[in-house]
């Protein structure tokens, strides 16, 4: 990701509630498995409120001294705001050399991810952002969790919770690692983007190797020759910079959607077979908001004189007149 924006979604963690991530364990990196059951956060105003800015806790020490400093600098990040990110950027790179603080960022986010999914998010970006070999280890085993399908899943898309958990906070995970801008931390981004199993993490591994590279055709090539048919789109997909204008951005938008009409949503007046919902019923359908529905079965009753009918139809079924088309048609009467 963008240097100068790495760290943005790091501070006004309050604000992103709902970006509560988990994993499942492994008992060689120490992870644990997710737990829904969280508190809820103060309001983000009272937290505003009640925080001295640009005040951040200092870091380093040693031993017991050098993991509190750590943890206080983790509380204050979580409830930190946009203005604040150079002073973590700035307090960061001073101690990108200790391994204490990096060990410790490690250590604070497997922990958190059980209790406080926002904090195991922030712990994790910090550690991205200290652009260390430390913390390139430890995101890397990150990305090499698999999540347990079993357990609640997404109403809409059927997939595990836990997957859906676990690939979010990998796509984090991979965009500290392109961050580093090490010959290993780029090959393992690269390795994300060939082979990682879930498309999510792919799409960010893509979106931040080309983000630290400028989006340089040198950087497209590269990944234009890796990537899998499916994820090539995501080369081309766009960003919003801080302080675009809007209009500016549609543009691009408008531009992206026209080069690739796959990723369009499917139109919602298109019931899948090729026509409209209202003409599903032929050419007597009236509006839904009429507050009934033409049968489809019945031929047309009786003789239009506008607004009336002088037709007869079945037993629950009644006579109505289509102004739209002036023919009377047999209506089942539904409410609205």
């Amino acid at each position: 990701m963008k240097p100068n924006a790495f760290v943005m979604s790091l501070f006004t963690a309050s604000l992103f509630a709902s970006l509560l991530f988990a994993m499942t364990s492994d008992a060689r990196a120490g992870f644990t498995d997710p737990d829904s059951q969280q508190s809820d956060d103060p309001p983000p105003v009272s937290m505003y409120q009640a925080r001295s800015l640009h005040s951040p806790p200092k870091l380093g020490g040693k031993g017991k001294d050098g993991r509190a400093a750590v943890s206080a600098f983790l509380d204050w990040a979580s409830a930190s705001v946009p203005d604040e990110r150079d002073d973590a950027r700035q307090a960061l790179a001073l101690m990108s050399a200790d391994p204490l603080v990096a060990s410790t960022l490690c250590t604070l986010g497997k922990k958190s991810v059980k209790t406080d999914g926002t904090r195991a998010l922030v712990a994790f970006a910090l550690l991205g952002e200290m652009r260390s070999d430390k913390g390139v280890r430890c995101l890397a085993a990150l990305l090499r969790h698999k999540a347990s399908p079993n357990g609640p899943k997404e109403v809409e898309s059927g997939v595990a919770n836990a997957i859906l958990d676990l690939e979010r906070l990998q796509a984090k995970a991979v965009e500290g690692i392109a961050y580093r801008g090490s010959a290993d931390a780029d090959a393992i981004v690269l390795d994300t983007i060939i082979s990682h199993p879930s498309q999510t993490v792919r799409a960010a591994a893509i979106d931040a190797y080309l983000w630290n590279r400028g989006d340089t055709p040198e950087a497209r090539l590269a990944i234009l020759q890796i990537a899998n048919a499916n994820d090539k789109q995501f080369i081309d997909r766009i960003r919003r910079e801080e302080g675009e204008a809007a209009a500016s951005f549609n543009d691009k938008l408008a531009n992206y959607l026209q080069q690739h009409p796959e990723v369009n949503p499917p139109d919602p007046e298109d019931n899948g077979t090729g026509t409209k919902p209202n003409e599903s019923f032929g050419k007597n359908a009236l509006p839904p908001d009429q507050g009934f529905r033409f049968d489809g079965t019945r031929p047309d009753c009786g003789q239009a004189s506008a607004p009336t009918c002088n037709g007869t139809c079945e037993s629950g079924q009644t006579c109505k007149y289509d102004g739209a088309s002036d023919v009377c048609s047999c209506v089942v009467e539904v409410q609205s």
